[in-house]
């Protein structure tokens, strides 16, 4: 073959490939097609589920509730109607709180349930003191004499089990609880008779000690700073069983009692950790 032939040759192929490519090139260049969009699922809910233990501290505010009730014997009768004796005492007062908790929780979507036991220790008893002078109506031996009555609720601790309920958001748990309640209370009646001249000193004092049955209810707010870590702050309030105290001594005033409910409950604030297991 001539090298003429060669260039002739070449020069149709080339005719020939831009006779094919004439469509492409006239379209411009090819799109690249964009990225496919995926929208966003749904936030994670965060699970509560499992046991969980922790500790807590708080206050409890106490209101030392006392009423008067039977008031035997004329010489009792007498002193109630002088006003010696109040008819009710409604003292607040505050005590430290300390304790711990245990628990376990399911979760079904936002909704959370459990049950939860707690265990607390105070520090402090709430003590009460009326004082009148006796005017000596009717009798005059007891004139002057200075009648002093204390009333004492001591709540030496206090345990509950109890459900929970409640709804999460983010990580966050809005939530109520209810539940039998327990606790060592000591309550006292005490009377002293002080007189200046000496001649009508009396000192008595009367308590019941034991293991009170209640309820509890309350709500909260518990908040998860960490996978297994939550801080938590609770309001709650105890009713315990009430107790009747009789105030008698028939050795200096026979035939004479003077009677007193002590209402036993109190509200409990507190902020709490706990480790989620």
């Amino acid at each position: 073959m001539t090298k003429s032939a060669v260039i002739r040759l070449v020069c149709r192929a080339t005719a020939a490939v831009l006779a094919l490519a004439s469509p492409a090139l006239a379209a411009g260049p090819m799109p690249i097609a964009d990225a496919p969009v995926v929208a966003p699922g749904p936030p994670a809910v965060l699970d509560w589920s499992g046991p969980y233990a922790g500790l807590s501290l708080g206050a409890s505010f106490d209101d030392g509730r006392a009423r008067r009730e039977d008031a035997v014997g004329g010489l009792i009768e007498r002193d109630v109607a002088l006003g010696l004796f109040p008819g009710s005492i409604d003292d607040e007062d505050r005590a430290l709180l300390g304790g711990g908790h245990v628990g376990f929780n399911t979760q079904r979507g936002s909704f959370v349930a459990g049950v939860e036991l707690d265990i607390g220790g105070l520090g402090k008893k709430n003590e009460f003191e009326f004082s009148r002078i006796d005017p000596g109506t009717g009798l005059p031996d007891f004139e002057g004499v200075n009648t002093v009555s204390g009333y004492s609720t001591d709540f030496d601790n206090l345990a509950s089990l109890r459900l929970r309920a409640g709804l999460s958001r983010n990580r966050s748990l809005f939530y109520v609880t209810a539940g039998i309640a327990g606790g060592a209370v000591e309550n006292e009646f005490t009377l002293d008779l002080e007189d200046p001249r000496d001649q009508v000193d009396f000192s008595g004092s009367w308590s019941d000690e034991g293991t009170r049955i209640g309820y509890v209810v309350g709500l909260g707010l518990e908040h998860r700073l960490m996978d297994r870590l939550s801080l938590r702050a609770e309001a709650s309030y105890y009713d315990l069983e009430d107790v009747t105290i009789e105030a008698r001594d028939e050795v200096v005033f026979p035939g004479q009692s003077l009677s007193y409910e002590f209402g036993n409950d109190t509200i409990i604030a507190e902020v709490g950790i706990s480790y989620h297991f």
